[in-house]
């Protein structure tokens, strides 16, 4: 694995964790990142769904407002819908758990609400 993996994935394990009521201030640069160009079109389907936990987590800790532009939002829900459509179609494939949490987050979060 890379190191865009790894941090990526201890960035998962950490806002995976967060409540509401962190200081969502503290995690601005990590959002904003986070909805960089090159990790939402990144080449790698490992990078792709573990930013879109993130970003699911992301939405979660700053509802109802989501840190993001309409022009941002607009690639981070491509995201959401590229990884969701195709990825949770065979539970044994290796990425299924990972595209499960980021369906069941945007679930919890009401995320797709964001579009209206």
């Amino acid at each position: 694995k890379g190191k865009l993996v790894d941090g990526l994935t201890q960035l998962h394990g950490y806002v995976s964790q967060l409540e509401q009521d962190v200081d969502s201030s503290s995690l601005d640069t990590v959002a904003a990142a986070l909805a960089r160009k090159y990790i939402l079109d990144h080449q790698e389907a490992e990078v792709r769904v573990l930013a879109a936990c993130c970003l699911a987590d992301i939405f979660h800790i700053y509802a109802p407002n989501a840190p993001y532009t309409d022009a941002q939002l607009g690639g981070i829900f491509r995201l959401f819908v590229a990884e969701l459509s195709d990825g949770l179609r065979d539970p044994a494939a290796p990425l299924f758990d990972l595209r499960f949490y980021l369906l069941d987050r945007l679930a919890v979060v009401k995320a797709f609400s964001l579009l209206v």
